[in-house]
């Protein structure tokens, strides 16, 4: 396993931890196994599991399926940002699942077998750093475990035995380092980590906003003692709150526990009433979800994995990835440095290395420090200071997305010649440079995967 980070030609820490590889791995067996409809079927996987396991927990602990048809709509809104397409934080949601499975169990004197959770947590460790935040679940627990005057000792072993299982890892010791690093550095150019109600869509805003008040509704009527697990959901509702990211755990939480909290107070009765007279109302409900969230897939070909050369944001298309400026350098067989944003390093590593080098990309705290981040966000921007970074970290070519500010100032800079320009995308490269220019007025292209 590499400490050294091959793929930059900027400054990199070091040792580079990449909490990521399992994940890496799996992806890659499967692409080697099945191409891109391995890596779909593989979602969906997910998907299934991550709906069987909170249903099957929602069940156990004795919520009814009126309660859970209401609710279960909530939860798809909550959970299908995980969803595109496949993330390793798919396997810390799993991860969750089963550790909220493990707990149930310990609190019902059921017999954990703890050293079966022991190696799937290493497995988890090497799978995604969040870990972490299973880690936090069960401190929780644990501490809700003595509000309660429960049984906690036994806990607080096995969270003493998961930090230790850490080291369990290709970097080792160095692994705690990277997590303290990571868990406290801010992230303000990163959207998906600002708090909810700042960057957050309106529906998603409004559906956990639902979801919270069910809870409240349960708690006024159940109080403290009937409502186990209500300091998880607290827990995790605030750090989605905090950052919109961690909504994704919230939903998994909140769908384990509040059915069940939901039943028996008066609102369910009346929900179980309706269940019973009126169940076409239900079926109805689910096969209208069913049917939007169906018509809505089928304009993507979900059965296919593409790599799109834009994204709808906020009604306006803008680059997503660079597949025809990565094709271009291709096709001119280029050597050398390319100065890229955070968001796309990644696909030109994927596409051109090891002939070609990037000046940045989306491992951010695991490879870079804040202050190049830093260089390059003010860089894009288009602030009056950005352009050193072309003299302090020099590239041979520049990527530019068409839609940041930089993109009206790279033409005043008579140093760079533009020798690519499709709608969403530019290259830069030195005058010198013999290639020719070339310009693609096609609105939607599609990369190959792998």
């Amino acid at each position: 396993f590499p400490t050294h980070d091959p793929f930059a030609y900027t400054p990199t820490k070091e040792p580079v931890v990449h909490h990521e590889w399992g994940t890496g791995a799996v992806l890659y067996a499967v692409t080697s196994l099945c191409g891109g409809t391995g890596v779909v079927l593989l979602r969906y996987l997910f998907a299934a599991a991550l709906l069987c396991l909170t249903l099957g927990l929602a069940r156990k602990r004795g919520a009814n399926w009126a309660t859970l048809a209401v609710l279960g709509p909530l939860f798809v809104v909550l959970i299908g940002y995980a969803f595109a397409t496949i993330r390793a934080q798919l396997f810390s949601l799993v991860g969750v699942c089963l550790l909220l499975w493990a707990l149930e169990a310990e609190l019902n004197n059921q017999g954990v077998r703890w050293w079966w959770w022991a190696v799937g947590f290493v497995l988890w460790v090497n799978l995604h750093g969040g870990f972490v935040f299973g880690g936090g679940l069960l401190g929780i627990f644990g501490i809700e475990q003595i509000l309660r005057s429960q049984p906690w000792k036994k806990l607080a072993g096995y969270g003493v035995a998961m930090a230790g299982l850490v080291m369990l890892n290709p970097w080792g010791w160095h692994y705690y380092g990277y997590l303290l690093e990571a868990i406290t550095m801010p992230r303000p150019s990163m959207d998906e980590w600002h708090p909810l109600f700042e960057s957050g869509s309106l529906p998603l805003q409004v559906v956990f906003i639902i979801a919270i008040s069910f809870c409240g509704l349960s708690f006024w009527q159940r109080g403290w003692r009937d409502t186990p697990g209500c300091l998880m959901v607290l827990a995790t509702a605030i750090l989605a709150m905090k950052s919109q990211r961690l909504i994704l755990f919230f939903a998994v939480v909140w769908f384990s526990y509040a059915p069940a909290w939901f039943a028996h107070t008066a609102a369910d009765r009346v929900l179980g009433n309706l269940w019973r007279r009126q169940p076409a109302f239900f079926v109805l409900l689910w096969m209208s979800v069913a049917f939007s969230l169906g018509t809505l897939a089928l304009q993507s070909a979900p059965w296919k994995l593409r790599v799109p050369n834009h994204l709808m944001v906020n009604e306006t298309k803008q680059g997503w990835y660079p597949v025809g400026a990565c094709g271009y350098l291709q096709q001119q067989q280029f050597r050398g440095k390319l100065l890229t944003h955070f968001s796309w390093g990644a696909y030109a590593s994927w596409k051109l290395y090891p002939q070609v080098l990037v000046s940045l990309d989306s491992r951010y705290e695991a490879a870079y420090s804040d202050e190049l981040v830093e260089a390059h966000d003010r860089f894009f921007a288009g602030e009056p200071d950005g352009f050193a970074i072309l003299a302090q970290y020099p590239p041979d070519v520049v990527l530019i997305p068409r839609h940041r500010p930089v993109a009206d100032q790279m033409p005043h800079h008579a140093e760079w010649k533009l020798v690519y320009r499709d709608p969403f995308y530019e290259l830069y490269a030195h005058p010198e440079v013999s290639w020719p220019y070339v310009e693609s007025q096609t609105l939607t292209i599609y990369g190959a995967y792998p």
